[in-house]
């Protein structure tokens, strides 16, 4: 027996309702079905109304006011076309991380490359090295236009040292001693009060501290030098890196931000390069704080301080337009060791 067929719901006529199928100008698409049709369960359309209802009231739409005085939209696509917006601090971000990365690279391949060493120097070596550097000390004490109490306490201290083989050809690294006497002015642990004391504080690896609490008041009291950091091991050099998952947070609130900026950058510029997957981790925390600190201070309003290149390793370059320890930890972690959704901004809020 042949089956009646039923007649398409869109064949039908309208029977005077107002719905239509059309675009729906409060959800921004077209209705799946006219609830008015013929063929529709009245109990389907009392409950499609009531679902309606609920979704209106939940979207803070009111229910009793029709749907075609809804929202008015100015162009078809923009309720749902538009691509997150990101902020422009984040886009210059974007725009300057390769360069950032290429300087800090150009940077580590300098500090590696390049040893100081003071250790194993004859007898004869060191009083010769330290009769020039108090022929410096002087030369910076005469162009002086202030007081220098720590110049002052080291020539007192070379004041009557002399050598029997002065060779006027022989000149000393002005880098070298520049760096020496930084690290004699924020000297907070070996008073340096006789040559002796000055030879040992030259020769011998300063003694590292051996706890967080030591290492923080160690960090906010020392300035970095590569010649500290090269001495160090490089399981050392991690742990600070640890710390700094902690000590990151108080560079914007300006907390020795000078600092702990510069302890940062040393630190990342000896990190290894090659790192079993345990530490890498670690890293992923370090960049992850980075990036919560990133993101707040831009949603704050707070700018982070910038940083500034280290003094005793010298690149091919200057750095490439300003940037923060935050930016550079954020660039190091996410491009050098594989932590690249760090820097993926689209999902972010601020």
């Amino acid at each position: 027996m042949a089956q009646r067929k039923a007649p398409r719901a869109e064949a039908k006529p309208n029977n005077g309702s107002t719905e239509t199928q059309g675009m729906d100008p409060l959800f921004g698409q077209s209705r799946a079905f006219a609830l008015e049709g013929a063929m529709v369960n009245p109990e389907v359309r009392k409950y499609l109304k009531t679902v309606r209802s609920q979704a209106l009231s939940t979207l803070g739409a009111d229910p009793g006011v029709s749907a075609r005085k809804g929202l008015r939209r100015n162009n078809n696509n923009d309720m749902y076309d538009e691509e997150p917006v990101v902020h422009q601090d984040l886009l210059r971000f974007d725009k300057h991380k390769s360069q950032w990365l290429e300087w800090f690279d150009d940077l580590k391949s300098s500090a590696q490359s390049f040893d100081y060493g003071t250790e194993g120097y004859e007898p004869e070596t060191l009083d010769l090295l330290l009769f020039y550097f108090k022929q410096y000390l002087q030369g910076l004490k005469n162009t002086a236009s202030g007081e220098d109490e720590t110049l002052d306490i080291i020539l007192g201290v070379l004041k009557d040292h002399e050598t029997s083989t002065q060779d006027a050809s022989l000149d000393i690294d002005e880098e070298w001693a520049s760096n020496l006497l930084r690290q004699l002015r924020t000297n907070k642990q070996k008073k340096v009060e006789t040559v002796a004391d000055l030879k040992r504080f030259i020769t011998e690896p300063s003694t590292l501290p051996k706890n967080f609490n030591a290492w923080h008041y160690f960090v906010t009291k020392t300035e970095p030098s590569r010649a500290l950091l090269e001495k160090m091991p490089p399981e050392e050099v991690f742990r600070l890196a640890s710390y700094f998952v902690q000590w990151l947070a108080d560079i914007p609130k300006g907390k020795n931000a000078t600092r702990l900026s510069a302890w940062a950058f040393y630190v990342l510029l000896f990190l290894q390069d090659q790192l079993p997957a345990q530490e890498v981790s670690v890293l992923r925390d370090l960049g992850k704080k980075a990036r919560h600190l990133k993101l707040r201070s831009l949603s704050s309003g707070n700018s982070l301080p910038n940083i500034q290149a280290p003094y005793d390793i010298i690149g091919t370059k200057d750095s490439p337009n300003t940037f923060s320890a935050i930016d550079l930890t954020l660039v190091v972690v996410a491009c050098k060791y594989g932590q690249l959704d760090l820097i993926d901004w689209t999902e972010s809020r601020v």
